[in-house]
């Protein structure tokens, strides 16, 4: 399973796709989408929204917001220098062409 914490400090279960609950064997049989499996999705969703709850208290807000703030400098930087490149090589490339010719 994973877990993060979106931008309004909340925490976010995102179970991987292969991991399953209750006695998991080898041999089993798809129960296909239905009004039974819906509200088997239903309660467990439910379920683990409360676990999430519980723990949500402990998030510490003021730290998540300043790193959502480095996170968005760090990823206008990296647009910033890639764009400083690409014009570089872009400027670079025109000079050979000027000079082949």
């Amino acid at each position: 399973m994973r877990f993060y914490i979106n931008s309004k400090h909340e925490i976010i279960c995102a179970p991987n796709y292969h991991e399953k609950f209750g006695n998991v064997t080898g041999d089993t049989i798809l129960i296909n989408t239905g009004t039974f499996t819906n509200k088997l999705e239903e309660e467990v969703a439910q379920a683990v929204n409360e676990v999430l709850k519980r723990y949500q208290h402990i998030v510490p807000k003021e730290l998540v917001s300043e790193l959502f703030a480095e996170k968005k400098r760090q990823v206008r930087q990296t647009y910033d220098t890639s764009s400083a490149l690409t014009e570089y090589i872009e400027n670079e490339n025109h000079k050979s062409d000027r000079i082949k010719k």
